[in-house]
C-alpha cells in the first residue's frame, strides 16, 4: 500500500505547482489550523447539485425526505458559479442528491469547467448508462468516473437500489468499460459498505479486478446520523465513536462549499435538506457567501463543539487534517485532483 504514494508522481499537474492556487491553498489551510471565521482565500472544491432528481430510491439515501425543491440547475447559474471560481477552484463535484446524468446538460457543463482548468469529478448509479451516454462520458472532458453498484449478487443490489436491475446495470457498466480510451476519464467502481453488501466485498473486487477499472469498497456514510433507517444499516460506526468526534474541527466549512441546484449554499454536503442556508448563489457571489455573515456565523457555532450544530452533532466524518500532520501537508502542497486520486489509492483500500 505505501508504494502507492509513488502514484503522486503520476498525478501531478499544474494546479500542483501554480503559484495562485499554491498560494491559495496555504491560506486556507493557514484559516483552518488558526480557526479563522473569515477565510482569505477561496474553497478549492465545489460540489454543485446539477440536479436533485433522481431515477432510483436507495435505502442509504436520504433524499426521500427532502422537502427542499425538486428539480435541474440552470445552465446560466452554472456556467456563473464556474465563471467566479476560474483560476482559484481545483475540483467540482457534480453531483450530490440526484442521478446527474438525469440532467440534460451535463456534457456542455463537463466541458465549461474544463475550459476554465477546473477538473471534475461525476458519480452516477449507472442506470442510464446507455450506449449514446457511455461514448460521450468517454468522449467528454470528464477527469473522474465514479459507477455505484452496491452489491455483488442481484438480490443484495435490488434491496439496496431500489427500481434499478442488476443485471441491466452490470451490462451497462461492462459495456461502457470496453469502449476506447480505457484510461479515460478515471473510472472507479465502487460498493459501499454496509450490513447487506458486508458478505459480497471480496467477490465484488475479485470481480471487477479484471476490467479496467478501480474497484474499491467505499465506507459508510450516516450523512447527519438524523434518519434511523439509515443508521441501522452501518455495521462498523457506533455512537461512541461518533462521540469522540465531537471535539474535533471538520474542515469542510474552511475547504469546501456546497451548491444545490436552485443556487443555495450550505456549509457541507450532509446538510441534505438545507439545515443551515448561508445564501444564494443566484443573488450572491460565491465570495460574498463564502465569508457572508451566515457562513462565519456557522464556523463561529462550529467551534464552539459538534453539539452545537444540528447537522454535526451526530454526524460519522473524521477529518483527516484535524490530526495528522502529513494529511495537513498533503492539503498545502498537492492540489485537490492529485488528492483525490491518492484518495482512492490508499484511504478505501483494495482489501476487504
Amino acid at each position: 500500500m505505501r508504494l502507492a504514494y509513488l502514484n503522486i508522481l503520476r498525478y501531478l499537474n499544474t494546479h500542483t505547482v501554480s503559484p495562485k492556487h499554491l498560494r491559495n491553498r496555504i491560506r486556507l489551510m493557514r484559516g483552518y489550523q488558526n480557526r479563522n471565521t473569515r477565510i482569505a482565500a477561496f474553497p478549492v472544491v465545489l460540489q454543485i447539485e446539477i440536479t436533485n432528481r433522481c431515477n432510483l430510491e436507495c435505502i442509504m439515501c436520504p433524499r426521500q425526505g427532502i422537502t427542499r425543491p425538486v428539480g435541474d440547475m440552470d445552465p446560466a447559474l452554472f456556467y456563473k458559479i464556474i465563471d467566479e471560481a476560474v483560476g482559484k477552484v481545483e475540483i467540482a463535484i457534480l453531483h450530490l442528491l440526484g442521478e446527474s446524468m438525469l440532467n440534460p446538460h451535463l456534457y456542455e457543463m463537463i466541458d465549461y469547467c474544463c475550459k476554465a482548468g477546473i477538473r471534475t469529478v461525476l458519480s452516477t448509479n449507472a442506470t442510464l448508462l446507455t450506449e449514446e451516454n457511455a461514448w460521450r462520458l468517454r468522449r467528454s472532458k470528464l477527469d473522474v468516473l465514479i459507477l455505484s453498484l452496491d452489491g455483488f449478487y442481484p438480490e443484495t443490489y435490488e434491496i439496496i437500489r431500489r427500481n434499478a436491475s442488476y443485471q441491466k446495470t452490470r451490462e451497462k457498466i461492462e459495456r461502457f468499460l470496453k469502449l476506447p480510451p480505457l484510461n479515460h476519464p478515471h473510472t472507479v467502481i465502487q460498493v459501499i459498505r454496509m450490513k447487506e453488501t458486508e458478505g459480497e466485498l471480496r467477490n465484488f473486487l475479485n470481480f471487477w479486478k479484471n476490467y479496467p477499472v478501480q474497484a474499491l469498497i467505499k465506507p459508510f456514510t450516516r450523512w447527519q446520523g438524523d434518519i434511523a433507517s439509515i443508521n441501522e444499516l452501518d455495521n462498523h460506526s457506533n455512537n461512541s465513536q461518533i462521540d469522540g468526534l465531537r471535539d474535533k474541527v471538520c474542515d469542510r466549512a474552511w475547504q469546501w462549499l456546497t451548491v444545490y441546484q436552485d443556487g443555495t449554499v450550505v456549509p457541507c454536503c450532509r446538510d441534505y435538506d438545507g439545515a443551515y442556508p448561508v445564501g444564494n448563489l443566484k443573488k450572491a457571489s460565491v465570495n460574498e457567501v463564502w465569508n457572508g455573515e451566515l457562513m462565519v456565523r456557522f464556523r463561529e457555532q462550529h467551534l464552539q463543539g459538534r453539539e452545537q450544530v444540528t447537522i454535526c452533532h451526530s454526524c460519522d466524518y473524521n477529518p483527516p487534517i484535524a490530526d495528522s500532520t502529513l494529511a495537513r501537508l498533503g492539503l498545502t502542497l498537492l492540489d485537490m485532483y492529485t488528492v483525490t486520486r491518492l484518495m482512492y489509492d490508499l484511504e478505501y483500500g483494495m482489501e476487504e
